[in-house]
């Protein structure tokens, strides 16, 4: 009895970790995949891929970073005030998620609000 319950539980484990091992090595690739983009200067993608990744990992600071990123460079090209907000939103939450203070994601905060700023005509917001 015991040994029939231990393999049971032994397999449900094994599955379970293959499981969440293929979410982990999926979620990496979609991040390389939105960086790729962001290189690329497809921004839309960068957007998308990081979507796909946040859906299941809501706090996953890279792919806030990524995100952010992606919904300024949108938010200036486009002169769309709401999503350059959304970006440096992301951002934000990038830079907390994260924790240890990782320079580059200051980078998105600081440029979205430096347009932002220049946009709405605020120097208000070049000085947050």
């Amino acid at each position: 009895m015991f040994r029939i319950c231990g393999l049971a539980l032994l397999t449900t484990l094994t599955i379970t970790n293959t499981v969440f091992s293929q979410d982990i090595s999926q979620a990496e690739s979609l991040k390389q995949q939105a960086e790729a983009a962001y290189g690329q200067r497809d921004f839309s993608t960068t957007v998308d891929l990081a979507n796909r990744v946040l859906a299941s990992a809501p706090t996953d600071h890279v792919a806030l970073y990524l995100r952010g990123s992606g919904r300024i460079e949108i938010g200036i090209v486009t002169k769309n005030l709401e999503m350059m907000r959304l970006g440096i939103a992301d951002a934000r939450e990038a830079i907390r998620h994260e924790g240890k203070g990782k320079a580059e994601y200051y980078l998105p905060y600081i440029y979205g609000m430096s347009h932002l700023s220049t946009l709405e005509g605020k120097d208000t917001h070049a000085k947050t």
